[in-house]
């Protein structure tokens, strides 16, 4: 699952960059995402076929928003487009 996670988040800095883009810095998370069954409302085993909510520290998150934005920023991109006003 965590390697889903990092692949998605790595996928989406580089959809819109160009080539001679700089590389992401993905941060290393504090705890290991879990997943959530809101229909038994609690922490499940992760599977893919079940619709479940990714559980993830918030600090975590905000480190994962902030590399984003940093990145999307170096690369050149306004900060409307990186979503930073």
């Amino acid at each position: 699952m965590k390697l889903w996670l990092l692949g998605g988040m790595l996928a989406l800095s580089l959809g819109c960059a160009s080539p001679a883009s700089r590389p992401v810095i993905i941060p290393l998370l504090n705890a290991k995402p879990q997943c959530f069954a809101a229909g038994v409302g609690k922490i499940v085993e992760c599977q893919e076929h079940m619709d479940l909510r990714l559980v993830v520290l918030y600090d975590d998150w905000a480190q994962i928003i902030r590399a984003l934005k940093r990145a999307c920023l170096a690369n050149g991109q306004s900060p409307k487009e990186c979503q930073t006003d």
